[in-house]
């Protein structure tokens, strides 16, 4: 695959531990290093068979490492955020601080 087309699907098998697969890195005030979007499946999909499938970690002090926001204005949106588990607990959360929650 030498070629690069415009709308051709990205592939890139890694090999080896200190390499991603996908990087996406942009160093602009508001932008974006990685996006996905899709019609009818997840937008952007993790799996992995020894670790976290999605994991996020943000270094500002109003911002969440990982955040789900449900917009849909019918009356049975869905919940921003989604935990199920075959045998543990489906959502946990766990805070440090004194003064907030671990899930409010």
């Amino acid at each position: 695959m030498s070629n690069n087309y415009t709308n051709d699907p990205v592939v890139s098998v890694v090999d080896n531990i200190h390499s991603p697969a996908v990087q996406g890195v942009n160093s602009t005030l508001k932008g974006i290093g990685v996006f996905g979007r899709s019609t009818y499946q997840a937008g952007v999909l993790g799996d992995s068979e020894q670790d976290e499938g999605v994991r996020g970690t943000s270094h500002a002090a109003d911002h969440g490492g990982v955040v789900g926001v449900n917009d849909s204005q019918t009356d049975n949106g869905g919940p921003g955020v989604f935990g199920e588990s075959t045998k543990g607990e489906g959502v946990r959360g766990v805070s440090h601080s004194a003064v907030h929650g671990a899930v409010v």
